[in-house]
């Protein structure tokens, strides 16, 4: 089934011409799922980035002391691991969504031609 519109990564964002009814719009649910995808992906890179910022500070910061206190440290694990939760976190709704905005074009593709 040929779609008419723009594609974005192979994935056709617009509804077909046998469905449409009026002007061409993006279908509500690959809009949904395109918008979540591109969120948690620049979430996902923030979070990435912030985590070596911080990990290079301290490192310089240890380097320069010598040692870190004790208690520092235990924070300063809290803190990684909290960041690389939520970096993982957002990176698995990022597959997800992709996923789901995969299967949303699929259906335009399982249609009756």
């Amino acid at each position: 089934m040929r779609v008419a519109g723009r594609r974005f990564l192979g994935v056709a964002l617009l509804e077909s011409p046998e469905t449409r009814t009026g002007p061409m719009r993006i279908r509500p649910e690959v809009s949904h799922y395109a918008s979540v995808l591109l969120l948690s992906a620049s979430g996902t890179v923030l979070v990435a980035f912030a985590y070596l910022r911080v990990h290079a500070d301290l490192m310089a910061v240890e380097q320069a002391q010598g040692y870190v206190d004790p208690v520092l440290q235990d924070g300063i694990y809290l803190g990684f691991f909290v960041m690389l939760l939520i970096g993982g976190l957002l990176a698995a709704l990022a597959v997800w969504s992709g996923v789901k905005l995969l299967r949303a074009r699929g259906k335009d593709d399982d249609a009756p031609r």
